[in-house]
């Protein structure tokens, strides 16, 4: 019994890991060329199709990239020794609950609670956004947050 318990146990463990190899790309580079090819590396400069001018906070602008209908903000740094920060805002169109920040300390909360929808409209990347307790009175903020490149280039 506990012989053929073991042995079970033993081909169980065998075919896990075989069935795990076996997922892994045989191809050299196979995982390194699909990094190439993610979003988190799609998102560059160079592929970027809106952009807001910034310099506040050592920031200099944010580029963003709208991939199977994400939008993605990619932060450049004033100081060029400091690596773009790529951040996903969320679905166009969908409402994002952003959940404000406390103080660690004292519990207190030092930023309130949002809720933020990006949208499309006549070219620009435009923000609707309220903190929670304004969206129930129907207080809600409009912004224009970036412009397409060509439309800064003209």
């Amino acid at each position: 019994m506990f012989k053929s318990n073991l042995l079970s146990k033993i081909c169980f463990c065998s075919i896990s890991i075989i069935s795990f190899v076996g997922t892994i790309p045989s191809k050299a580079g196979g995982l390194k060329d699909l990094y190439k090819t993610s979003v988190q590396r799609s998102c560059t400069l160079e592929s970027s199709s809106y952009m807001r001018i910034v310099n506040e906070n050592g920031i200099d602008q944010f580029r963003y990239c709208i991939i199977s209908n994400n939008l993605y903000e990619l932060t450049l740094w004033k100081r060029s020794s400091k690596e773009p920060t790529l951040r996903n805002l969320g679905t166009l169109g969908n409402i994002v609950n952003i959940q404000g920040k406390v103080h660690s300390k004292t519990g207190r909360l030092m930023s309130a609670n949002l809720q933020r929808q990006y949208e499309l409209e006549e070219g620009n990347i435009i923000l609707y956004q309220c903190e929670i307790n304004a969206c129930r009175k129907k207080i809600i903020e409009r912004k224009v947050v970036a412009y397409p490149l060509k439309k800064i280039d003209d």
